[in-house]
């Protein structure tokens, strides 16, 4: 649930749940080169991956 920070600058109605994403993004070498932190509505976004596996990295 969000804080009350959260709700007031998301403008969120009361008890409406929220998303927390922690997300990586990463150089060829593996290196970090952005973090973020995305926290939306749940009443109002649908997150959706699609992601590539590279032979032999599992």
């Amino acid at each position: 649930m969000p804080t009350t920070q959260e709700l007031e600058l998301l403008s969120l109605p009361p008890q409406v749940p929220v998303i927390r994403q922690f997300r990586v993004v990463r150089s060829v070498h593996g290196q970090p080169v952005e973090v973020s932190v995305l926290i939306k509505g749940g009443h109002l976004h649908e997150l959706n991956y699609h992601q590539q596996v590279r032979p032999g990295s599992g």
